[in-house]
């Protein structure tokens, strides 16, 4: 059977990803953009003999299928980052994110045939066909925001919130807020840790948040 079946498949596929940043003061605000592209063609065809196992009983089956995936994205974010009395230092985020993926799919598979000559490329000359043609499409869009606060470099506080919409809910049910804090203390920095040296780090971190799921 390893000898009569044949199934191949032959894809290409191109990732592209390109981003700027723009500093509006050196090492305290800047903005970065992003893009992205990747898309992946794929065809497939396979063909199970009329003298195989498989197929004996249907006088041989052939399956041809061509798929198309692709991933749009667009990012874009302002960062603040500063040190102020050189104990307290914040760093914030905020920013929007718009993600398309498209995917589409056809396929036609046949069953009878009158010879395993041309096995799949001649799909068209099986006497029992059946095609079929699949698109989804579906968008996701986010709004975030992070804040980042150390005092001592000790001390940590992490709060972040985001806002996102999916395409794959319905109208009245697309958009969630998922709300995140963390707050964390390196112990390790303590003068009373200093001479410990069997600890190379040691940090209690707190956190809670909320998150959520479109992959339906």
């Amino acid at each position: 059977m390893a000898k009569q079946v044949t199934d191949k498949t032959k894809g290409d596929r191109f990732i592209g990803n390109t981003d700027a940043t723009f500093f509006f003061l050196p090492q305290v605000l800047s903005a970065k953009v992003n893009f992205g592209y990747d898309v992946d063609n794929v065809s497939r065809k396979a063909y199970q003999p009329r003298t195989s196992v498989v197929a004996e009983g249907v006088e041989g089956r052939a399956l041809t299928e061509s798929n198309r995936y692709s991933n749009y994205l667009f990012e874009s974010y302002l960062t603040f980052d500063k040190t102020f009395d050189k104990i307290h230092h914040v760093n914030v985020v905020g920013g929007y994110s718009w993600q398309e993926f498209d995917n589409y799919t056809s396929s036609v598979r046949a069953e009878g045939f009158v010879n395993d000559n041309l096995g799949a490329n001649n799909v068209g000359g099986g006497r029992n066909q059946d095609a079929r043609n699949d698109r989804e499409k579906n968008r996701l869009i986010s709004f975030y925001g992070r804040v980042n606060y150390s005092l001592f470099e000790r001390y940590l506080l992490t709060a972040t919130v985001r806002r996102d919409g999916s395409s794959r809910f319905g109208t009245n049910n697309r958009w969630g807020t998922f709300p995140s804090a963390a707050l964390a203390w390196k112990v390790k920095e303590e003068s009373f840790m200093k001479d410990i040296d069997f600890v190379s780090d040691l940090k209690v971190r707190l956190g809670y948040g909320v998150t959520g799921n479109q992959d339906i």
